[in-house]
């Protein structure tokens, strides 16, 4: 028998290519993935209860980091205390972006429009409140690696 990812209590077939599900609180899920036996995907570590947090960035320094990355084709919006994607983060000048880092945010949903992402390889998206991921992801050809530990 064949197990899939599960956000949100969902158990359907997910609407990705199996061999990137990794649901990394309980491990592996996907058939034939290893992931585990190759460290390929690690899990993020939760945030310390409140001690040592920096201050989330303003909004002009999320913009010049949205700016930056479409030449060093990096979204890092992780630890920026995000509730939803900044303007400028999908569509048009996003399509080279190979990594795209939301990690430790307070994100509960992905927008449609991350089918944007055409080239993205990574997506991190660890410790949000992500309750489901968006059919979109299955635009994603390139991707090889997701995160959604800690939702």
């Amino acid at each position: 028998s064949s197990h899939f990812a599960q956000v949100g209590g969902n158990s359907q077939a997910p609407p990705w290519p199996l061999h990137l599900i990794c649901v990394l609180r309980v491990g592996c899920w996907a058939m034939g993935c290893s992931c585990a036996k190759s460290d390929a995907v690690q899990a993020a570590e939760p945030l310390a209860g409140g001690k040592g947090r920096e201050k989330p960035p303003s909004s002009d320094i999320i913009a010049k980091k949205v700016a930056q990355a479409k030449n060093t084709r990096v979204l890092a919006l992780g630890q920026c205390g995000l509730r939803s994607l900044p303007t400028g983060s999908t569509g048009a000048g996003t399509e080279t972006l190979r990594t795209v880092d939301l990690a430790n945010n307070t994100l509960s949903k992905l927008p449609d429009d991350i089918a944007s992402w055409a080239s993205c390889q990574k997506l991190l998206c660890s410790q949000n409140v992500l309750t489901s991921l968006p059919a979109a992801i299955g635009q994603l050809a390139a991707l090889q690696r997701l995160e959604i530990s800690g939702n």
